[in-house]
């Protein structure tokens, strides 16, 4: 879970949002209408997703893996990535994404082209595994 802040206007009006809020004490829109801010929590989910390089394979595959981050991390809805490497086998790779939802990580899997996700097969000793994953509190 995330805490934020969000501004909402003392009397629900989109407008409000639409004229731009100014913050500080007291803070209104340009159009003088008057918000209030409060604290939110907001729930995302995560992905795990779990890779085994070939033999001889391994920097490659982490290689492959961070240049598709980079394209993820622009996408609409990704909170975070990151790629973990396992300590003690050099060939067991995890990313962990944390997305708005189900729906904006399936969107940004559209974002990397098929030609490019067959060029990490040969590097792969197996298919790779992944989850959903909804914080367990």
């Amino acid at each position: 879970m995330w805490l934020m802040w969000e501004l909402v206007p003392s009397h629900f009006s989109r407008s409000a949002f639409a004229n731009g809020v100014t913050a500080g004490t007291g803070a209104s829109t340009s159009s003088g209408t008057k918000v209030r801010a409060r604290r939110v929590a907001r729930v995302f989910i995560r992905t795990v997703n779990d890779f085994r390089a070939a033999a001889g394979k391994e920097q490659a595959l982490r290689d492959f893996l961070s240049s598709v981050i980079a394209v993820i991390k622009g996408c609409r809805g990704c909170q975070n990535v990151e790629l973990l490497a396992d300590q003690q086998d050099p060939a067991h790779l995890v990313i962990v994404e944390v997305w708005d939802d189900v729906a904006a990580h399936q969107t940004a899997a559209t974002a990397i082209p098929p030609e490019r996700i067959a060029q990490v097969r040969p590097l792969l000793a197996e298919p790779p595994k992944g989850r959903y994953y909804d914080p367990a509190w």
